[in-house]
């Protein structure tokens, strides 16, 4: 039977309460590793809290580790050291916890704060993908993919593109129309692949803006339609996807061109 240590003043109560919300206001605020790189950091906690969350980690709290590793990653409320953000990382990882797994993940990945280790990512991104965890089911896919850390495995890749995809990532739902497209690790198959297109297009994805307005163009895997490619390239330019505002300028040139043509015949006539 294990020990029961009751809390004995309201003042320890208090206390217990305080730890509770702080740690769950840290849950809510802790961004992934790749977010973080994307100026995306937590907010910054008081001393007494911080305090209390590196007790709770240091008596082996894994949601405690996993926030002082986002902290110190982050450089929110601490010294950056990416050493101790993969050891907090490691330490909630080895009890299961989903996020620290693939920040663990991402740290071999990048060697950042331990060495370098294609391998070791996918080991870790894996056990926080069979938790489900999209980000560690994406980053799974992309290394099978192109074969970081592991043999290239296409039915492989395209399986976790899969499982992201139907949580709703849009890069993986843009990717596993890739797969479609090129046959790889599923049959070839234009009009699934313009399925999960359209379904990463209606998120802001702009690659697969790009690539939907090119299969409408073409009239592949839908039916031929050159407003909607206009529609989709146009969307993709106005986020500056890399080849959609050139391509748009030269639709736009091409149209300018036709309305000349078309008034000068008129006036011709």
């Amino acid at each position: 039977m294990p020990d029961f240590h009751p809390l004995k003043s309201i003042t320890e109560l208090k206390k217990a309460a305080h730890i509770k919300k702080t740690i769950n206001n840290l849950m809510n605020n802790s961004p992934d590793i790749e977010q973080n790189n994307n100026n995306n950091q937590p907010d910054r906690i008081s001393d007494s809290d911080l305090a209390l969350l590196r007790m709770l980690a240091e008596e082996g709290q894994a949601s405690a580790q996993y926030n002082l590793g986002v902290m110190y990653e982050s450089g929110s409320g601490v010294g950056r050291n990416y050493a101790l953000a993969a050891a907090w990382f490691c330490k909630a990882a080895e009890q299961g916890h989903a996020k620290a797994q693939y920040n663990l993940g991402v740290c071999y990945a990048k060697g950042r704060g331990v060495p370098q280790d294609e391998t070791e990512a996918v080991r870790w991104y894996l056990k926080s993908a069979e938790q489900w965890y999209v980000n560690a089911q994406f980053n799974l896919a992309h290394d099978y993919a192109a074969g970081f850390g592991v043999e290239r495995n296409d039915a492989e890749a395209a399986k976790w593109f899969r499982k992201a995809a139907e949580q709703g990532d849009a890069e993986a739902q843009r990717d596993l129309g890739m797969m479609y497209i090129a046959g790889r690790g599923v049959p070839k198959d234009e009009a699934e692949a313009a399925q999960w297109f359209h379904k990463a297009a209606e998120q802001g994805d702009g690659r697969a803006q790009v690539a939907l307005s090119v299969m409408y163009f073409n009239g592949k895997g839908v039916p031929k339609d050159d407003d909607e490619a206009v529609n989709w390239f146009r969307k993709a330019a106005e986020q500056d996807e890399a080849g959609a505002a050139y391509i748009m300028g030269l639709v736009n040139d091409a149209d300018q061109d036709a309305a000349k043509d078309a008034n000068e015949q008129s006036s011709a006539q």
